[in-house]
């Protein structure tokens, strides 16, 4: 199903006023990229490619993997910019120049690590041949296990927290909005399948519209959080999904009214898209 929706969608499914100033501040970026027109896709690889062209893709992945754990480890000092990356190309002993394994410099490291989250992610939905139960108990609630994987995920940006703004920051410039659109609606459509939901009707789109304004105020309250272990980032988290919950019958109202809008919507980036 395609990963998208409404901004109208998102402009009425949540209530603003009892959200700190700083979560609105991430619910006005979330809007903005969640509902950006991506841009279109990159043109499929040659369906025949020499053993020699495969090599050199296989050794450039090497590196851009190797450089970007390498870059990561400077990011809490120099943030998400070119000299994390020359940094790290100098712990691998490595020449600067080798940043350009990550297209649009800083933007590019930025991009590499959320794949490298959305990875990571679906990887620990499958440890040890357990599945997404594994994080909640047996009697969960669909709530407790939206919660449950929101924190998982939130878990990963714990040691690039204090920098996460700057990272914002480059996704919110106009050439790199498709990006955050794409990683948002990705992240937010992963947390929903794991948890369970498979909702066919209108609901599919209101619900992933609430969770991404839930996380994106998360990820920014997260960066400003200066209690141990972040454990006011989680309080703040249990408190929008809390009113998510309290919303849910109304969200399904709202949802009936929205459902040409959004299908619109849908059917003209699917066109744009190609498909």
């Amino acid at each position: 199903m395609l990963r998208s929706i409404t901004a109208s969608t998102l402009r009425n499914v949540k209530t603003y006023q009892s959200i700190p100033a700083i979560a609105q501040r991430a619910t006005v970026y979330s809007s903005m990229r969640f509902f950006s027109t991506p841009t279109a896709n990159t043109p499929p690889p040659q369906q025949h490619e020499s053993h020699a062209t495969l090599d050199t893709s296989s050794k450039q992945q090497d590196v851009r993997q190797s450089l970007l754990q390498a870059s990561l480890g400077h990011v809490a000092q120099h943030g998400w910019t070119m000299e994390s990356m020359a940094h790290g190309a100098a712990d691998l002993g490595l020449p600067s120049v080798v940043h350009g394994v990550f297209p649009g410099g800083p933007a590019g490291l930025v991009d590499a690590y959320l794949q490298e989250c959305q990875q990571e992610f679906t990887r620990l939905m499958h440890t040890n041949g357990n599945g997404p139960e594994q994080y909640w108990h047996p009697q969960a609630s669909l709530t407790d296990k939206v919660r449950a994987l929101t924190v998982l995920r939130l878990n990963m940006l714990k040691p690039y927290a204090r920098r996460w703004p700057e990272a914002l920051a480059i996704l919110a410039t106009p050439s790199n909005v498709p990006m955050g659109f794409r990683h948002l609606s990705e992240l937010v459509d992963d947390i929903w399948y794991y948890a369970g939901d498979r909702s066919p009707d209108m609901n599919w789109y209101t619900k992933r519209a609430s969770l991404a304004t839930i996380y994106s105020a998360t990820e920014l309250y997260m960066s400003q959080d200066i209690s141990p272990e972040f454990v006011e980032t989680y309080r703040f988290l249990d408190r929008r999904l809390s009113e998510a919950e309290w919303m849910d019958a109304a969200t399904s109202q709202l949802g009936t009214m929205l459902s040409f809008g959004a299908r619109s919507f849908v059917g003209a980036i699917t066109q744009s898209r190609g498909h």
